[in-house]
């Protein structure tokens, strides 16, 4: 018999580890709080959870969230212009400009699906640009 709980905190504690700047905690703990209300006991609020309360995001971890945020950012970048540039050179200030316009966005209409995709859409780019995941899909492969 395996002991999935075993296996899963091997892999957690011989993966790497990032440290989390202050804008993707927010957002990270932002999801946190609506995962909290939707679906309290799921393992994806765990997760986020857990990483929202430490500014280190491990390999494991990043894996897991890259899977659950891929729909709505890939679906925000397919909609959005986004200036691959500015998240190449100048990314801090690019992510801040994304989650800025979100923000204005959730305080016009809070049900625009647009919020979450930019917050999901930063999630993954800060994932992909600080662990080699490797993925089928390649909506993303811009970002490498």
């Amino acid at each position: 018999m395996i002991n999935n709980n075993s296996i899963r905190n091997k892999l957690e504690s011989n993966t790497s580890k990032v440290k989390i700047p202050i804008l993707i905690k927010k957002i990270f703990s932002e999801t946190y709080k609506d995962l909290a209300i939707t679906a309290p006991y799921d393992d994806m609020t765990k997760i986020f959870k857990k990483v929202s309360k430490f500014y280190e995001l491990n390999t494991y971890d990043a894996f897991i969230i890259y899977e659950y945020v891929y729909y709505y950012a890939s679906k925000y970048q397919s909609v959005e212009k986004i200036n691959t540039d500015k998240l190449k050179y100048d990314t801090m200030n690019e992510y801040n400009n994304i989650y800025e316009e979100a923000q204005n966005r959730y305080k016009k209409y809070s049900f625009d699906w647009r919020v979450i995709g930019a917050e999901h859409f930063i999630i993954i780019h800060f994932i992909l640009s600080n662990f080699s995941i490797k993925s089928i899909v390649t909506d993303f492969d811009w970002i490498r």
